[in-house]
């Protein structure tokens, strides 16, 4: 009997919760979370690991690569940019788990407020709903601090020229707008349960990841 109150009670909290949540809502959410997926996995992909075919002789003054370039001479940079790698794949790993738990969340909420997804237990909802933003701070923090690490395996003389150019400065603003604009809405506007203040706020982060996405090609083919 108390199994099945605190069943029902469940079920009647996440049809509170989902409130006007529709399914293309909970469906969109994923949509910035595979911009994002993608983008890092185009980084980690181009991330120098590899040394230099032919012998160099070890020189800390030596000029580091590019960004396309997969080859280190310098072996401290080297063993500094495998190091970074290992790093940046974690806080990616733990960023892109944030962002699908997150729409996960959502489309779970949607289900149940119907009537579907029964095996789904309301803990691993709420698992999934919670803590979004410290997991996601958590990976993108150990993100920039990979670039730290790896700092000296980058040809950055290439690469913050490059951001001022054509396409990559295009991708650059938008996503800074984009940005801008989801922070102002989250601290004046944003109501968790609101399906039109998610439909903004997702709007919005689409543009600014997609924008992340083009900015991260454009480097790379730079």
């Amino acid at each position: 009997m108390k199994s099945q109150r605190a069943t029902t009670e469940s079920a009647g909290a996440a049809a509170r919760e989902a409130h006007d949540f529709t399914l293309g809502l909970a469906l969109f959410d994923y949509i910035p979370v595979w911009f994002f997926t993608f983008a890092v996995l185009f980084l980690a992909a181009a991330w120098p690991l590899r040394a230099a075919d032919s012998p160099v002789p070890v020189d800390p003054s030596a000029p580091p690569v590019s960004l396309t370039a997969r080859y280190v001479a310098n072996p401290a940079a080297l063993a500094a940019s495998r190091t970074g790698h290992t790093v940046f794949c974690a806080g990616a790993l733990i960023a892109v788990f944030a962002g699908f738990a997150k729409a996960t969340w959502k489309l779970l909420l949607v289900l149940k407020a119907q009537g579907g997804a029964k095996r789904v237990s309301q803990k691993t909802v709420d698992f999934l709903g919670a803590r979004f933003f410290p997991r996601q701070l958590t990976g993108l923090l150990l993100m920039a601090v990979a670039f730290l690490i790896a700092r000296r395996a980058f040809h950055w003389n290439r690469i913050l020229p490059a951001c001022g150019r054509f396409p990559a400065l295009l991708f650059l603003i938008l996503m800074s707008l984009a940005f801008l604009a989801t922070g102002y809405v989250r601290a004046k506007k944003f109501d968790r349960l609101s399906a039109r203040s998610n439909w903004l706020a997702e709007i919005l982060n689409c543009v600014m990841q997609a924008s992340f996405l083009g900015l991260v090609l454009s480097l790379l083919a730079a």
